[in-house]
């Protein structure tokens, strides 16, 4: 199991974490893709990421892995790091007027697959900007047809939120997790240790912004990285 960096780093500071924390599955497993169950919210024009950029003016373009590489290299160059900062503000911008014309309600899940075919999600519901419930369970693949397997799970609500202490992501507001990215995009501008990699969904939302050690022979993945963001009680 792991728990995020954004428990720790938020309060100490990212120069004090930079390079700690829990690990994440190992290579080959991929989260699910963000969808939006948001149809009567007005959606604003997707924040399109660099796809395609000319190495020369002969050169042939690079591919969207390429240009997703050359933003983790470390450390991270002032324009890369102003880039992301600037197309981060203008998610964020998109995730206030949605949240607004919801009365600062909304759902998102959390959550990362694992080689050893368990899955570990995370639900946190917000109500007019206050966390009211967390949830979270783990399954594991039944095998042969039949359906996963319930290894943990449990729900808080309430004052109850936080009480469990241990491997579920913390019931943060998407606020804060937007807070911690943008701190994150900062710090990568002055070490070299840590790879950064920071994602949008279809409507221009924040759904993976987080780093890796350099140096990390497993996978140390630590940050953000949502499933699905909803709006709405």
């Amino acid at each position: 199991m792991r728990s995020s960096w954004l428990v720790w780093c938020a309060p100490l500071g990212l120069v004090a974490c930079a390079g700690s924390g829990p690990r994440a599955p190992a290579p080959g497993v991929e989260p699910a893709a963000v969808t939006s169950v948001a149809p009567d919210a007005a959606v604003a024009p997707p924040i399109v990421d660099a796809a395609v950029v000319d190495a020369a003016v002969d050169a042939p373009p690079v591919t969207a892995a390429e240009a997703r590489q050359m933003r983790m290299r470390t450390p991270r160059s002032a324009q890369v790091n102003a880039e992301d900062l600037q197309r981060l503000a203008e998610s964020r911008a998109r995730f206030d007027a949605l949240a607004r014309q919801h009365d600062g309600s909304y759902v998102y899940v959390a959550g990362f697959g694992s080689w050893t075919s368990a899955d570990a999600v995370t639900t946190v519901r917000v109500r007019r900007g206050v966390v009211v419930e967390r949830s979270f369970e783990v399954t594991r693949d039944g095998g042969r047809g039949r359906p996963r397997k319930r290894l943990v799970g449990w729900t808080e609500t309430g004052a109850k939120v936080g009480s469990h202490q241990a491997d579920a992501e913390p019931a943060l507001l998407m606020d804060e997790r937007y807070d911690a990215c943008a701190q994150l995009i900062e710090l990568s501008a002055h070490v070299d240790h840590l790879r950064v990699a920071i994602d949008f969904d279809e409507r221009g939302l924040l759904a993976r912004c987080g780093s890796e050690q350099v140096a990390c022979s497993d996978p140390c993945w630590q940050g953000t990285n949502l499933r699905s963001l909803t709006f709405g009680p």
